[in-house]
């Protein structure tokens, strides 16, 4: 039951940063959010990823306004364009 939940009111989205790094954004149903990191150079057809700190630089690296939001609005922000 948890499944279809997900697919009506959660949301994933890849970003990747002008260096080349490349982000999964995780917006839950519950409003929180996720910040991951693509960790290149395994060689597998399944990509892994990371949980990585300072979630905010990340966000506004990514295209999110800070001011005045917490890490959660700063992913929904950007989950909810495009």
């Amino acid at each position: 039951m948890q499944a279809p939940r997900f697919r009506e009111k959660g949301r994933v989205r890849e970003f990747m940063t002008d260096d080349g790094k490349s982000y999964i954004v995780i917006g839950f149903p519950d409003g929180s959010a996720l910040v991951l990191q693509k960790i290149r150079g395994k060689g597998k057809a399944v990509a892994d990823f990371k949980p990585v700190s300072r979630q905010k630089e990340i966000l506004e690296k990514l295209g999110a306004c800070r001011e005045g939001k917490d890490t959660y609005q700063m992913a929904w922000e950007l989950l909810r364009e495009g």
